[in-house]
């Protein structure tokens, strides 16, 4: 299904139809929550867009492979998180979510952090309490420094075998 918009006109086989100019058209953000309270259409649609293009799912992903226990930090593409981290580049950047996946029944306690780099600098973001269960996910809304590289680990319990995903969003 394709839309076009000429000449402030919609044609083609389907799709929305949007009231143009969207420059002149009120937009309510009461039920969206768009960063800068947009008034207009347009205003909406940037803000959106923005949103969307540095939205990720999940943003980083970090493991646990073989058993682990308090004091041990998730690994990152074969780095632990605690020496190099995710460098986190864009502007307001938010942590959304945390999800774990594990193949058995165990309970332990992560901590997100974030950090300049090799142990640098550690402030806690999030600790995530997981109790006799495979898997599971915690909604958050924590505020994270731009330039900053984020890590995790273990700080009570022991697991084995965990992979975990942060979900992130932010501006560029």
């Amino acid at each position: 299904m394709r839309t076009y918009i000429t000449n402030n006109k919609q044609t083609g086989d389907g799709g929305i139809t949007l009231p143009l100019p969207l420059t002149d058209t009120s937009f309510d953000n009461t039920a969206c929550d768009l960063d800068g309270d947009p008034a207009t259409g347009q205003a909406a649609i940037e803000a959106l867009c923005n949103r969307l293009s540095v939205s990720a799912s999940p943003g980083f992903t970090y493991g646990f492979s073989g058993p682990f226990s308090d004091g041990f930090y998730a690994i990152a593409d074969s780095v632990p998180s605690n020496r190099a981290g995710r460098l986190v580049s864009f502007t307001g950047p938010i942590l959304r979510k945390v999800e774990i996946a594990g193949p058995s029944v165990e309970s332990y306690t992560l901590e997100v952090f974030e950090h300049d780099g090799n142990l640098t600098n550690i402030s806690i973001l999030a600790t995530v309490v997981v109790t006799l269960s495979s898997s599971g996910s915690a909604d958050l809304n924590v505020s994270i420094t731009q330039g900053k590289r984020l890590g995790v680990r273990c700080s009570a319990g022991t697991g084995a075998d965990v992979n975990i995903g942060l979900f992130l969003a932010g501006g560029f």
